[in-house]
């Protein structure tokens, strides 16, 4: 069951890439953004929750927060990743917060993961690379710069992911799917990223919003998804069948965006599959 909730968050998460994508062909920046998408995924967690004094309780209120934290520095991070680095790099480096999120998962949660498992896990991490494809010219590129800035804000998006993880695992052992302290999450990020509106003197368009509001939508209904598989398997193995959002991502590339896929990106998706089955085995 935890696997089906998984794919479904994933795909969900998929669906909220193809419209930032739109929204990236029109030219939105990311302040534009954000702040519609954290209150539509505000009230798509908090729709239909009760105001009782457990939602008020410093513990939730607290782990919200931390997710706030995590969830911010992935986002930020990852924008600020790909404006200076390629798709295909930043996105295999961020795409390490499986293998980031199994190790610590094992220290922090004392989960077992098996030796099939584990290969699993890291095959995984090869279909990412695959899917994305790496071109040598392009490292060259990017290294002549004298700057590997790209490599360590990816990193940072790794780590806000796989940090956002593990605290939605510890959030499902104090509500039912974590829904508290996704309340808080939203409920903070739409706060900061309204505060950073207000600094930045950022305009606000309808259009804009109105993608926020359709990323938050999609996004807020994953995260719900993903809380609900976090309570009912291992984060380890949650978050590496998660990571199916990036083979949704390119296959609605191929379909709404004409991507042509080359025989190695399809390889790819087939390993990441292979990967998928191999950690619910």
């Amino acid at each position: 069951m935890w696997g089906l909730m998984s794919l479904l968050s994933a795909l969900l998460w998929a669906a909220a890439s193809l419209v930032d994508k739109f929204a990236v062909n029109w030219e939105y920046r990311t302040l534009e953004i954000l702040p519609a998408t954290y209150t539509a995924g505000f009230i798509v967690v908090a729709w239909g929750q009760r105001n009782t004094p457990e939602l008020w309780q410093p513990i939730h209120i607290l782990s919200g927060a931390g997710l706030a934290v995590f969830s911010l520095l992935n986002a930020f991070a990852l924008l600020m990743a790909l404006r200076r680095g390629s798709v295909g790099l930043v996105s295999i480096v961020a795409g390490s917060h499986c293998v980031l999120t199994a190790i610590a998962a094992t220290f922090l949660f004392g989960e077992k993961i098996a030796l099939h498992q584990w290969f699993g896990i890291l095959l995984s991490l090869l279909g990412l690379i695959l899917v994305h494809g790496i071109n040598p010219a392009k490292i060259e590129t990017d290294g002549s710069k004298g700057s590997r800035l790209w490599f360590w804000l990816a990193l940072l998006a790794a780590i806000g992911s796989s940090g956002e993880t593990l605290g939605l695992k510890f959030a499902t052992n104090l509500s039912a799917g974590a829904q508290y302290a996704l309340i808080w999450e939203y409920f903070i990020g739409s706060l900061v990223c309204h505060l950073l509106v207000a600094i930045y003197l950022v305009r606000l368009r309808l259009a804009s919003s109105l993608f926020g509001l359709m990323d938050g939508f999609l996004t807020g209904l994953g995260m719900l998804t993903f809380g609900i598989a976090l309570s009912l398997g291992p984060a380890s193995l949650v978050a590496t069948v998660a990571t199916a959002a990036v083979l949704f991502r390119a296959l609605g590339g191929v379909v709404f965006f004409g991507d042509q896929a080359r025989a190695s990106q399809w390889l790819g998706f087939f390993i990441l599959i292979c990967s998928f089955v191999l950690v619910q085995v």
